[in-house]
């Protein structure tokens, strides 16, 4: 992924790596390099370099040939990215839009909605769910 927008100080490109990370099991055990790459359709020479960048921001921790695990400050940013993708790729499905399509926007959305944002869906969700007209 090329996209470099900075948001809380990261990369949206390092945020993807950090959420693939936890979706993988990183918050509990090890992962190796070749899994990610696999998942991100990337290189192992790229994933080792994000890994020694997140690594060096504290959200991993990073050990040659062994894998990544996430940190406590890892699991938080990645969990939060990762809530916020469900939210929104439901709230996009309650709408009407496809499954694969709203995953897809979900995956883009996620990087650059603010929490205040995700929020109001939050509730028009659950107002929609408790209001039978809708």
């Amino acid at each position: 992924m090329s996209v470099h927008i900075k948001r809380k100080g990261i990369s949206i490109s390092l945020e993807e790596y950090l959420t693939t990370i936890f979706k993988e099991g990183g918050d509990k055990g090890w992962i190796k390099f070749g899994k990610i790459a696999s998942y991100l359709g990337t290189t192992q020479a790229s994933v080792t370099e994000a890994m020694q960048k997140l690594a060096k921001d504290g959200y991993l921790y990073y050990f040659p040939y062994r894998g990544v695990r996430l940190t406590e400050k890892g699991i938080e940013l990645a969990s939060s990215i990762v809530n916020k993708e469900n939210e929104i790729r439901d709230f996009l499905i309650s709408i009407g839009i496809d499954e694969k399509e709203a995953e897809e926007l979900a995956c883009i959305l996620e990087h650059k909605i603010s929490d205040s944002a995700i929020k109001k869906i939050r509730e028009f969700i659950n107002n929609c769910a408790s209001n039978k007209n809708y």
